[in-house]
């Protein structure tokens, strides 16, 4: 009987061990998932730096790369002086040909969020195509039917 007992103990205690030895590898190999699982996580947000890193390169290069237009003499324009230039200039109205494209309800809001009260820009698309084509002689006889940019 006290070998049975003895027996019995002993496999009490060798299944203790077992379920000891076997817990611990179990823990062991989950905090080994868990780093792996966090160096994935880590390698994928990496990635997805280096991707925005490179799309924002790729935009910049494309901006830079981008030729401005060259400026027109926006002041050749009846209405236009050297302060409304600069005010087009600068909401990135440069030449005759954007002027022209330019609707007048926008040139209207650039002139008046400039504080420029006195400057009517209704027509100033009409004028700036013409400079655009280069034809000269039809934007004298416009400008001749005008009184400081505006219709007489």
């Amino acid at each position: 009987m006290e070998i049975v007992i003895a027996l019995i103990v002993g496999l009490v205690i060798g299944a203790l061990i077992m379920w000891f030895y076997l817990r611990q590898q179990i823990q062991a190999h989950e905090a080994r998932a868990r780093e792996l699982q966090s160096l994935s996580d880590q390698k994928a947000r990496d990635l997805e730096q280096w991707r925005t890193r490179a799309e924002e390169a790729e935009a910049r290069a494309k901006a830079l790369s981008t030729v401005a237009p060259e400026p027109d003499d926006l002041k050749r324009i009846e209405g236009i002086g050297p302060k409304t230039s600069k005010v087009l200039n600068e909401a990135g109205i440069l030449t005759f040909a954007q002027l022209a494209e330019a609707e007048v309800d926008r040139l209207v809001q650039i002139v008046q969020e400039a504080g420029l009260r006195l400057v009517d820009p209704h027509t100033w698309p009409e004028q700036a195509k013409l400079a655009a084509a280069g034809d000269w002689a039809a934007l004298d006889t416009l400008q001749d039917e005008l009184d400081g940019g505006r219709v007489a």
